[in-house]
């Protein structure tokens, strides 16, 4: 495979056990360059990182696999809560089966991406690379590559109209499972805009969301569509469904809706079933 750049200088710390997935991820970041770690060793990787922060030598790149490891995801991120301003700029956590109120603690510690099994090493090196600020350097995926098992043949892409920073970083992660890409919109009136000009399979509409909320924005785009044709699959997100929502919801002309917090399966399976319809 031919890469397009050579990156110098940059650390990367490896936290897992020995096995085909990680010495695959290991082999993307040692052809880019990368000075590489591995540590199998929990409490040794804990310490090479009090070390590193003593001396001043920053940690690029972190990758710790909790999914073979005695310390939690949730336990992970609180160890690493207080390294990432001075010493880590990538962390990422492999886990398995994590809640929404999971994730969220986990974001809410600094964590960069929470990833499930199978982890691409094409797609986590591209995403390190955009956040080091060599966006466009990876160019990792080949053409003719086969998808991993788990994710979808087609790729989906969805609106997400989301204001909270860590909402639109959960519902990311998740989706990215099933190899579904993820544009956000801020507010109602952006969330309009994105809409008219992107070519998406669904919106994930959140029913708070600024500006115009999510029952507003939803009803406009269905007036839109009686006159010019579409129905693209609308969900709404609630944190709090009170009774009549539902009714509410689908009187404006959205399709379903997931109350916050959500699983990963409920968001993925209405997601699929409304697209379906």
């Amino acid at each position: 495979m031919a890469y397009s750049y050579k990156i110098e200088d940059k650390q990367v710390l490896l936290v897992a056990r020995e096995s085909e997935e990680m010495n695959e991820i290991a082999e993307s970041f040692k052809t880019w360059g990368f000075n590489l770690l591995v540590e199998p060793n929990e409490e040794r990787a804990l310490k090479f990182l009090k070390v590193s922060k003593k001396s001043k030598a920053p940690v690029d790149v972190l990758v710790w696999d909790t999914t073979d490891g005695t310390l939690t995801p949730l336990e992970v991120a609180d160890a690493l809560k207080k390294l990432h301003e001075e010493l880590i700029k990538v962390s990422v956590l492999i886990a398995e089966g994590e809640t929404y109120e999971v994730r969220e603690e986990i974001f809410n510690s600094g964590i960069t991406f929470c990833l499930e099994k199978p982890v691409s090493p094409p797609e986590l090196l591209d995403s390190s690379l955009d956040i080091l600020g060599f966006e466009g350097y990876g160019h990792t995926k080949t053409a003719n590559a086969e998808p991993p098992a788990t994710k979808s043949q087609h790729t989906k892409r969805i609106l997400l109209a989301e204001d909270h920073y860590v909402n639109q970083r959960i519902v990311k992660s998740m989706l990215a499972e099933v190899g579904w890409e993820v544009e956000f919109a801020n507010n109602g009136k952006n969330a309009l805009v994105l809409w008219q000009f992107g070519d998406y399979d669904a919106i994930l509409m959140d029913v708070g969301i600024p500006d115009l909320n999510g029952v507003e924005v939803t009803r406009r785009i269905r007036e839109h569509e009686k006159k010019h044709g579409g129905n693209i699959p609308i969900i709404a997100l609630t944190a709090h469904a009170l009774p009549g929502d539902r009714e509410r919801f689908l009187e404006a002309g959205m399709d379903d809706y997931v109350s916050k917090p959500f699983t990963f399966e409920r968001l993925v399976e209405t997601l699929k079933k409304a697209m379906r319809s």
